[in-house]
């Protein structure tokens, strides 16, 4: 299938996922620096919807580019995946 052809996903982020955008956005708009750029790590288990969740935030902030880093070879082309098929995103 291609992704064109595929059912769009729509869910909304979980509630700790909400609240990780909604911390995380706000530490970055508040420590907005060109010279020396904000930093946050999400420790966040397994399964949480890291990907996702950091989508979310992009489209919060307006950002036009992520980088996806992973060891995983499974997840190498999922993310693009979950980026494509899911409603939020289109366009």
């Amino acid at each position: 299938w291609s992704t064109s052809l595929k059912a769009k996903a729509s869910f909304p982020l979980r509630p700790e996922q909400k609240a990780a955008v909604d911390v995380t956005a706000a530490y970055f708009t508040k420590h907005a620096d060109a010279e020396n750029p904000p930093h946050f790590l999400w420790n966040a288990k397994m399964r949480f919807g890291k990907t996702f969740t950091t989508y979310q935030l992009a489209k919060r902030l307006g950002w036009s580019r992520v980088l996806v880093l992973t060891y995983k070879p499974a997840v190498e082309t999922a993310w693009r995946d979950d980026l494509e098929c899911h409603s939020d995103f289109d366009g």
